[in-house]
């Protein structure tokens, strides 16, 4: 995602946003009625950026979320890590380093208003993750008004591995669920 050019970079975000958006619209023209998320890292990303542009007066795209290991805010990965000191020289090199915050600034889901009712939003994070880091994270938690977070203690990559995830995505899934059935 980040080793091509700046071009087929944002092309795979765009062209990402808008094939989700083609299937909301599949499901939707197909009669589903309730429709959840269950996304990790860059789906988390690409899938609320869809859902803004979905979303109707009278229902939210999504009747809820679970976002495990969220993909925030890009800049804090690009031009925060260390590890990207290299990608960032090429890109001041370039010339691009300016415009590419500011489309980042854009990107990052603290600044966008909610397509979700923030009592039907649950993240799953890892402490250790480096491409959420808990600053950014937590700054979109607080935008969004969101209570129900689980921090597992993994990285971005491990949180997959055992059984920890497992089972907190299955009770944020079955307490989802509840609240779709209702009383």
């Amino acid at each position: 995602m980040l080793a091509t050019d700046l071009a087929d970079h944002l092309g795979v975000v765009a062209q990402g946003v808008a094939d989700l958006r083609d299937t909301l619209r599949l499901l939707r023209e197909r009669g589903v009625q309730q429709l959840g998320l269950f996304a990790g890292s860059l789906g988390v990303n690409l899938s609320l950026h869809a859902a803004r542009f979905e979303a109707d007066a009278s229902r939210p795209t999504f009747d809820f979320v679970v976002a495990m290991i969220p993909l925030v805010d890009w800049n804090a990965l690009v031009f925060e890590r260390p590890e990207f000191e290299g990608l960032r020289a090429r890109l001041e090199a370039a010339g691009v380093a300016r415009r590419l915050r500011q489309t980042y600034a854009d990107l990052d889901l603290s600044a966008l208003e909610s397509p979700v009712p923030p009592g039907r939003v649950a993240v799953i994070a890892a402490a250790w993750d480096q491409v959420t880091p808990s600053g950014p994270r937590e700054r979109w938690q607080r935008a969004w008004g969101v209570k129900a977070v689980s921090v597992l203690e993994r990285g971005h990559g491990t949180v997959l591995l055992g059984a920890a995830l497992r089972r907190e995505a299955r009770q944020r899934l079955v307490e989802a669920w509840d609240r779709l059935e209702g009383p």
